[in-house]
C-alpha cells in the first residue's frame, strides 16, 4: 500500500526491478496521491506483469494515460491462475476513449471479480460495452461506475 506516498522515477524504477527480481513480491498494491505522470507510472506498472500472485491493483488521483493504459491491458490478459481479480482505477484522468478502450479489453475472456472505474470519464456511450461486459462475464460480481457523466 503506497497510499500518501511521494513516488518519482527513480522510485518506479526500483519497484519495477523488485517485480522483475521477485515475482511473488506482493499480491496487492495500491496506488494513492503519489503525484505519478504516465510515464512514471507505465514504468512502475510494467514490472506488475512479472508478478505471479498479483490480485488486486487500484490506482487513485495517478495519472494514466496510453503506456499505462498497455501496460494494464498486458496484466488483465494473464491466464490462470495468475490472473488479476481486482482492478479499481479512480480519477486517473483517463480520456474518455481510452476509458472505452479497457472496457473493450475488459470484454474479452477476462477473469476480473472486481472492477472500478470511478470518475473515469465513462459516457453514455460506453453504456452498451459495460451491458455486454455484465451480461457476458461469467467472474464478475462487483462493479463500481460512480461519479461518471452517464447522461
Amino acid at each position: 500500500n503506497l497510499k500518501g506516498y511521494s513516488l518519482n522515477s527513480d522510485l518506479c524504477k526500483a519497484i519495477k526491478e523488485g517485480c522483475l527480481k521477485f515475482p511473488e513480491l506482493f499480491d496487492s498494491l495500491i496506488l494513492e496521491n503519489n503525484g505519478l505522470k504516465d510515464d512514471s507510472m507505465s514504468m512502475l506498472i510494467s514490472g506488475l506483469e512479472n508478478l505471479t500472485k498479483l490480485k488486486k491493483f487500484a490506482c487513485n488521483n495517478n495519472e494514466m494515460n496510453h503506456q499505462s493504459l498497455y501496460f494494464i491491458q498486458k496484466i488483465l490478459a494473464k491466464a490462470p491462475p495468475n490472473y488479476i481479480e481486482e482492478l479499481r482505477l479512480t480519477n486517473c484522468r483517463l480520456a474518455r476513449a481510452l476509458t472505452d478502450e479497457l472496457i473493450e479489453g475488459i470484454m474479452d475472456d477476462c477473469q476480473l471479480k472486481k472492477l472500478g472505474l470511478v470518475k473515469c470519464n465513462l459516457h453514455f456511450y460506453s453504456i452498451p460495452n459495460l451491458c455486454y461486459l455484465i451480461e457476458n462475464s461469467n467472474y464478475l460480481t462487483d462493479l463500481d461506475i460512480s461519479w461518471n457523466d452517464l447522461n
